[in-house]
């Protein structure tokens, strides 16, 4: 399987989404009625302060029509025309955060309207990606290094609109990928794509793949719901899978983060596959936040243990609302499993709740040395001693 080092690789990791670095714009009126006219201005301009105004609007200048999303590609494709022919390695950051927000533009172009353009764009970006990546990476330096990245910024934002889109126009090529780089970056970041975009047949193709060749390991943790009635029949209803396989899949259950997923979710966790059974627990925990305040209130109250503790981990975390202080409290004192009393004192430590020292302070005291421990560590983080 084909991989790319060096800094090619960085940068595409920060391009695609992982390390957001966009700067605050400004809120005030927007002097552009559409985005063809902001980027015809940036393409005269010889102001630099004009530009960084231009740059710091873009978010809110509104992208109507193929002419409006046409005019913004351009101007990004301007950018790596522009590039100066003497660049030099150390120009490399300031030609980054000149366009970036450019990009950040493009990956807004969802509407259904727009998924014809976005599809053919994103082909012909990654006809583009296959000349620059076939160069070896040590010889890209100065202009042509900065030219690639400014390519990639431009192919990043189109596999993001795609796959924030749902757009199906864009899933012949996105397969194409991932059936053309495998498990590299640019794969997984189809298989992304191809995962927010949600349709079952990708799934089918994808696992078939990964059954084929059990030493590939591409992410199908982003097609949430639609994932886990496949991955289900996989795992348990697959006598013929090999173990590789199946961790594999178990694997991308455990990287589902969406609340839509939760329902299917759930009756996993009691599954008789235990690996399943803890895949399914480890992607709840993190799909749960503070909106699902019933679903967590039904969980704390589920008369499985296992259950339970699921919903505490996440109020623990992300989930966390001082609405949950008073029944948190009662299973503190009261659950009848000392393990998920033990994760109720954490719980309560850890967000320094201080009308729960009382009851801390007698759980502290009792026999059990997993719930007196838990109890006095969160003793520790809510007095300071």
């Amino acid at each position: 399987m084909k991989r790319y080092f060096g800094r090619g690789l960085a940068v595409l990791v920060v391009l695609s989404g992982l390390v957001p670095a966009l700067r605050a714009v400004d809120t005030g009126p927007v002097p552009y009625q559409n985005m063809r006219e902001a980027v015809k201005v940036l393409g005269k301009t010889t102001d630099l302060a004009e530009a960084q105004r231009v740059y710091d609007c873009l978010p809110r200048v509104p992208v109507r029509d193929r002419g409006d999303l046409m005019a913004l590609y351009h101007g990004a494709r301007m950018k790596e025309a522009d590039v100066d022919r003497l660049a030099k390695d150390a120009d490399f950051n300031g030609y980054e955060r000149q366009t970036e927000l450019i990009a950040a533009r493009m990956r807004t172009c969802t509407d259904s309207s727009l998924h014809a353009d976005i599809a053919a764009l994103l082909a012909k970006e990654y006809v583009a990606s296959l000349r620059w990546r076939s160069n070896p990476a040590p010889s890209l330096a100065g202009r042509d290094s900065i030219k690639n990245m400014l390519q990639g910024q431009r192919f990043m934002a189109l596999l993001d609109a795609a796959g924030k889109g749902k757009n199906e126009k864009a899933r012949s090529t996105l397969m194409t990928m991932v059936e053309r780089e495998q498990d590299g970056l640019y794969g997984q970041l189809a298989a992304k794509a191809l995962g927010r975009i949600g349709n079952r047949e990708d799934i089918d193709r994808l696992i078939a793949m990964i059954k084929a060749d059990p030493s590939l390991r591409i992410s199908l943790g982003d097609f949430g719901p639609a994932l886990i009635s496949r991955a289900v029949a996989v795992v348990v209803g697959d006598p013929a899978v090999s173990e590789d396989v199946r961790a594999s899949i178990v694997g991308d259950i455990s990287r589902i983060r969406s609340r839509e997923s939760l329902p299917a979710l759930l009756p996993l966790i009691q599954n008789e596959n235990a690996a399943l059974a803890y895949a399914a627990t480890t992607a709840v925990v993190h799909s749960l936040d503070s909106d699902d305040a019933a679903l967590i209130r039904q969980m704390l109250h589920d008369p499985s243990p296992v259950v339970r503790m699921d919903a505490l981990a996440a109020v623990g975390g992300q989930a966390w609302s001082d609405d949950f202080v008073p029944l948190v409290v009662d299973m503190l004192k009261h659950d009848s499993s000392y393990k998920v009393r033990s994760i109720a004192a954490g719980c309560l430590g850890r967000h320094k709740v201080q009308s729960a020292v009382p009851a801390l302070e007698a759980a502290a005291q009792r026999s059990d040395p997993e719930l007196s421990d838990a109890a006095k560590d969160a003793l520790k983080l809510i007095l300071g001693k």
